[in-house]
């Protein structure tokens, strides 16, 4: 990562001390690791994919197709779990004491339902 990211990411250390359910999409999931001392992989993954979900939680399950679109997956800090994986990246994350989630996949594409579930559960 460049310096100019590593400025850029002080912008964001509120959400450590925010009380408020978060949802992070794509660059929002990779910024929040970062915030939290994860750090990015190289990890390309352009159109459909098939995500699998490793831990039960409020945005989905089993196996589903999504789209993708980056560049960079992230390794999670420890204070997080890791919900999903494509066969190349992680794909969905929560922190393990707060109401924070990430997905690198675009739900506001294809899934729209992850986006409901995660307004109906807060």
């Amino acid at each position: 990562m460049d310096t100019t990211t590593d400025s850029q990411m002080s912008r964001f250390n509120w959400l450590k001390k925010i009380d408020i359910p978060i949802l992070g999409i794509c660059a929002g999931m990779q910024t929040i690791g970062l915030v939290f001392g994860g750090y990015l992989e190289n990890c390309r993954e352009i159109g459909m994919i098939k995500i699998e979900t490793f831990k039960k939680n409020i945005l989905f399950s089993s196996t589903f197709q999504a789209y993708s679109l980056h560049n960079y997956s992230l390794e999670p800090p420890a204070e997080f779990e890791i919900l999903a994986k494509s066969e190349n990246c992680i794909q969905a994350i929560r922190h393990k004491d707060k109401d924070i989630y990430g997905v690198l996949f675009h739900p506001e594409v294809r899934n729209k339902e992850v986006i409901q579930k995660f307004i109906q559960a807060f």
